[in-house]
């Protein structure tokens, strides 16, 4: 039988915003001003605001596509719905693998910190034991209902964020003028500005994973696109002050310092600002494993869903929950954690987030052009002309990258190809 999620327990728009925000937040924003300055000075602030410009144009083509579907799946269902059934399993099966991988890197990050911060967990043992604890319990809490991870999710986004709008009002009224200036250095090239967006850029991924379980949320195709934006836009806000308030209040020093925004609060406010910093990057990193925990099992069931994977993962109880996509899911995620490989698996989710991208953006500008049968309810201002520069733009990021995240990005998509030709193969024998 086809169960639901009870309608009252799903994601509102209030919700939906702090999902959103959550699953972008992680750690990056408490050190990324660290390596921007290196590279740019203060150059990193017109950075941000070039790199939250090109997000909003990708966001803003996922928020004219969830706009016309409220079904699970985001970029595998728009890719699907555009240009076919191998392009949409591509598409479909990285963003799975991305997810376990990215959950994966999540907890061992977790892990690493929870390690640092309580010196009796920071052995190979008391590791592996912890990341088993908290995937059993984020498991747990998952088959619980949606209205569980609903209430944890937005108690941890609103936890997070306390610290962060606490430095940027409080540490405003501390910036040196002078700290600020030159905001472009002479010495600064071209080169190190692309490297330096190509940077910012990752730190703002995650907005995508809010239009995977699109049938938990109220009214999708209406709360989507307006949450999607709203989040993108709360998001940019913080990075840039961020950025603005660290270098106003510790200058050429932010490049020597591996926890800018915790020096920087602690120089204004002393320890108990830096302990309010230290805090909330612990609860900003539970947050988006929390986050992760919960979308990640929906990309699987999506898959299933449209018969990519098989249909057992696509079954739900009564409460409307993938279980056994939350189950399986929850121990390869496990694994991954497990195997150690990390900087070579997160370097291969870097680039292949554009695997999402780049194909929901060609499928907003297709539906604009050529299929015009699937109506959303958004209507993006110029029309076409916000997913075309999106597109050139990530073309342009993408080319910044470096050659071996390319080959990474490469060999997925090599990857999913063959397991596609594996998944036909299969269905014609039955």
């Amino acid at each position: 039988m086809d169960y639901q999620v009870n309608e009252k327990h799903k994601f509102g728009l209030i919700a939906l915003i702090l999902f959103g925000i959550n699953g972008i937040i992680g750690t990056g924003i408490f050190l990324m001003p660290n390596q921007v300055y290196k590279l740019v000075g203060n150059g990193g602030i017109i950075v941000a605001l070039l790199d939250a410009i090109l997000v909003l144009t990708i966001a803003l083509s996922f928020a004219d596509m969830s706009s016309r579907y409220g079904n699970n799946g985001g970029a595998f269902l728009y890719a699907k719905a555009a240009f076919g059934e191998y392009i949409g399993y591509v598409v479909g099966f990285m963003t799975y693998l991305i997810r376990m991988i990215a959950w994966a890197a999540m907890i061992a990050g977790l892990t690493t910190a929870l390690g640092s911060t309580f010196p009796v967990l920071n052995t190979p043992l008391a590791s592996h034991s912890t990341s088993l604890v908290i995937v059993v319990l984020l498991t747990i809490m998952n088959l619980t209902g949606v209205h569980l991870v609903k209430a944890v999710n937005s108690i941890a986004t609103v936890a997070k964020l306390v610290p962060l709008f606490l430095f940027i009002f409080i540490g405003i009224f501390f910036i040196k003028s002078g700290n600020l200036v030159p905001i472009i250095n002479y010495s600064t090239n071209f080169s190190n500005f692309g490297s330096a967006a190509v940077m910012l850029l990752y730190a703002f991924t995650g907005f995508e994973t809010m239009t995977i379980a699109a049938e938990n949320y109220r009214n999708p195709e209406k709360n989507l696109p307006r949450a999607i934006i709203i989040a993108i836009s709360i998001v940019a806000f913080i990075y840039v002050m961020t950025i603005v308030v660290s270098n106003g209040i510790l200058g050429a020093h932010v490049a020597n310092s591996v926890v800018p925004i915790q020096a920087a609060f602690r120089q204004i406010t002393g320890d108990i600002g830096y302990a309010i910093i230290a805090t909330g990057t612990l609860i900003s990193m539970l947050g988006i494993v929390i986050h992760a925990s919960f979308e990640t099992p929906r990309a699987g069931q999506a898959m299933a869903q449209q018969g990519a994977l098989p249909h057992k993962l696509a079954q739900v109880n009564k409460k409307g929950l993938p279980t056994l996509a939350i189950i399986i899911t929850g121990i390869l995620t496990l694994l991954l954690t497990w195997s150690g490989q990390f900087a070579v698996l997160a370097q291969m989710s870097v680039v292949a987030r554009f695997v999402q991208y780049i194909p929901t953006i060609l499928a907003s500008i297709y539906f604009y052009f050529i299929k015009k049968g699937q109506p959303g309810t958004l209507k993006l201002p110029l029309g076409p002309v916000i997913p075309i520069v999106a597109l050139l733009l990530s073309v342009w990021l993408l080319s910044q990258a470096e050659t071996k995240l390319l080959l990474f990005g490469l060999a997925g998509l090599v990857v999913a190809s063959l397991c596609y030709l594996l998944t036909k193969a299969v269905k014609k024998v039955k």
